[in-house]
């Protein structure tokens, strides 16, 4: 196998196994200043295999006017690269903290238990199907998040001259984009009811993922200095992933303008609590809430307003459930992209097709160039 890998002037990487042993043999050269052009390099290239083959394995190294670079190290195993990976590419780049703990779970649990045994260079498109096979069970989303972590991190070897090219080819399918899970207005309404009914903390909680549309890292991370009664807005500045605090998702904060339900509801939680200063949802100990507990008080408001449990639909269905009901009240669809905090107006599209007399406005279209056609008296 022979690749351009830079230039002009032209860089290749040359890649085969030898047929008597099956050994790798790598090497990248500089292609000479007289070859021009991106297709002469590539027949360079590929008489430079050819002549390294025809001395075979035995009389490369003793044949002079075949010039070799020093022996290379031993490639590592994907089990011995991926730690280096995450500490020189993943956090090296500063990259969000939810997202390296995702890179970690994703090697951990699926593609060091198939592929971590093998050198890097013997990680072949077939290997790469079976890990495919082995993840029927996990949905596309997933699968596709697992491969692209992968040709990630063997692009990287690549970059590091680790591998001179890359191995395999790795086919990433697109996930399938189904409506998110939302409810109804009514159904919303119920559970901010029966939210009140509990205590203060749950009310607000619901609030802010009704109202709010907060994310859960979002509510975990909300401060009672964030909070400005007066203006009724609230700061969202910060984001906690398990032990770990960061900014949001979007990887800046965004001010909320609050309606005056959640503004009361966050008015008498702050009068209830015991401190009115740090994390505003703690637990009855007095420490800052874990993820579990929010989910413990949505599941207790959610059994009170008799909503149904769905699997998997939780705490993050509030979110959506906000922006739904924003649509389908005719909001403009860059206020809840304001609101929710969406990066692109194509994830916020997602809720548009609930946006009253939309379709149709637009159908009538028809029917207005039907007339024009006829002519008017």
């Amino acid at each position: 196998m022979v690749k351009i890998i830079g230039g002009p002037p032209w860089r290749v990487a040359i890649y085969f196994r030898w047929p008597e042993s099956g050994r790798a043999y790598r090497e990248r050269r500089l292609v000479p200043r007289d070859v021009t052009g991106r297709s002469a390099a590539l027949r360079w290239a590929g008489a430079r295999a050819a002549d390294v083959l025809a001395h075979g394995e035995a009389g490369v190294a003793a044949t002079t006017n075949v010039s070799t670079q020093p022996s290379a190290p031993p490639v590592p195993t994907l089990r011995e690269f991926a730690p280096r990976w995450i500490e020189g590419h993943a956090k090296a780049l500063r990259q969000k903290r939810c997202g390296i703990e995702t890179k970690e779970g994703m090697l951990r649990r699926h593609i060091i238990p198939e592929l971590g045994d093998l050198p890097l260079d013997r990680i072949t498109t077939e290997r790469v199907a079976k890990l495919c096979t082995s993840m029927a069970r996990f949905s596309r989303k997933t699968l596709a998040n697992v491969l692209a972590t992968l040709a990630k991190l063997l692009r990287t070897a690549v970059d590091w001259d680790v591998l001179a090219v890359m191995p395999c080819k790795i086919r990433i399918p697109k996930a399938a984009r189904t409506p998110p899970n939302f409810y109804e207005l009514d159904t919303m309404r119920r559970l901010i009811d029966a939210a009140a009914q509990i205590d203060t903390r749950t009310h607000a909680l619901v609030l802010l993922g009704l109202h709010g549309g907060l994310r859960r890292s979002e509510l975990l991370g909300l401060e009672w200095e964030d909070v400005n009664i007066e203006r009724r807005q609230i700061s969202i500045r910060r984001a906690v992933i398990s032990k770990y605090v960061d900014t949001p998702k979007s990887g800046h904060g965004r001010v909320l303008d609050l309606s005056a339900e959640l503004t009361a509801a966050l008015q008498k939680h702050r009068d209830a609590s015991s401190t009115k200063k740090g994390r505003i949802f703690r637990q009855d100990s007095g420490r800052p809430a874990l993820a579990q507990h929010l989910y413990t008080w949505m599941d207790a408001a959610r059994d009170r307003a008799g909503v149904p449990k769905q699997k998997g639909v939780r705490l993050h269905v509030m979110r959506h459930s906000a922006c739904s009901a924003l649509a389908a009240m005719g909001a403009p669809m860059i206020a809840i992209q304001a609101l929710a905090g969406h990066e692109s107006p194509q994830t916020t599209a997602r809720y548009m097709h609930l946006a009253p007399g939309v379709q149709a406005a637009a159908v009538a279209l028809f029917d207005q160039v039907r007339g024009t056609n006829r002519g008017t008296p």
